[in-house]
């Protein structure tokens, strides 16, 4: 919640919130599928634990999770934040943050501010929870987009996954006014099935325009480690065009080792014909783009 305000004081495009299901079928925003390393599940619930030794957030319920402090990443075996540069803070330890809430903290301050900041949610590992027994997990997500829309028409709403045939069933599931992105990762990751290699051939990319409105890419993707261009981008040429193209992550504390700062980074993807990007500093990454207007 308090990422969520700081990031709305700057009235960015979108904010994002990456969501997975509790035990009780209850969307709630978290990034990783288990709850080590942003909580303190293992003080609350010792005995709760897989075989691979982590707390799986889909094995509590709502109820359960409330119970647990929510904080920055940190590392699992020590105390301390993995971001470089910064300490934890354990004044900022929250409670659980669920869908809902963080679309009417989105709703209040449009309402209250006169903005119009949407909302990006992204669903995370659908084929795990389709595993675990929640075979209706995308209808779920569908279902919870569609009656936000009708309930709150003018709030922009762009879905997002990195599971192509999930992508694929939403474009059937949503709103035709509710965007969809289909996200791309490297296959070492191990995101989904997707093989994301042949995804991003200029064939595949064609196809994709049919039911996703835009594609969101990793910056490795866009440049090597020396910051040269791949070529990958420019050589889907006309393929693009249908598409809004965004690229994730700018983060501050892990810039490229190629640019001096976050504006020539900007520069260099706007130059190239990027349309946007996501960022962990929204203040500082809108006075960039000002600044290069």
């Amino acid at each position: 919640m308090i990422s969520l305000q700081k990031a709305l004081e700057s009235q960015p495009d979108f904010v994002e919130a990456d969501l997975v299901l509790t035990k009780d079928r209850e969307f709630i925003v978290l990034h990783d599928k288990t709850l080590d390393a942003t909580t303190d599940v293992a003080k609350v619930y010792p005995t709760r634990k897989r075989n691979d030794g982590s707390f799986y957030a889909v094995d509590f319920s709502l109820k359960e999770l409330s119970l647990l402090k929510f904080s920055q990443r940190t590392h699992k075996k020590r105390y301390q934040s993995v971001l470089k540069n910064k300490t934890v803070d354990k004044r900022l330890t929250q409670g659980v943050l669920t869908f809902d809430d963080f679309v009417s903290t989105v709703v209040k301050f449009n309402k209250e501010n006169g903005s119009a900041v949407g909302i990006s949610p992204e669903l995370k590992y659908p084929e795990l929870y389709v595993e675990e027994g929640f075979r209706d997990y995308v209808l779920l997500f569908a279902e919870k987009l569609n009656l936000l829309k009708l309930n709150h028409s003018k709030l922009q709403i762009l879905a997002q996954c990195f599971h192509n045939q999930t992508v694929k069933k939403l474009s059937y599931m949503l709103r035709k006014d509710i965007q969809l992105m289909q996200l791309f990762g490297e296959n070492s990751w191990r995101l989904s099935s997707t093989n994301y290699d042949q995804l991003r051939q200029p064939p595949e990319i064609q196809k994709l325009s049919k039911y996703a409105h835009s594609i969101g890419v990793w910056l490795g993707f866009l440049f090597d480690d020396k910051g040269v261009e791949t070529g990958w981008f420019r050589s889907l040429g006309k393929n693009l065009d249908q598409f809004k193209v965004y690229v994730y992550t700018i983060r501050n504390d892990r810039l490229p080792g190629w640019v001096a700062g976050e504006k020539e980074l900007l520069a260099k993807l706007s130059r190239i014909g990027v349309d946007g990007v996501f960022t962990d500093s929204c203040q500082e990454t809108k006075s960039s783009l000002d600044d290069l207007k």
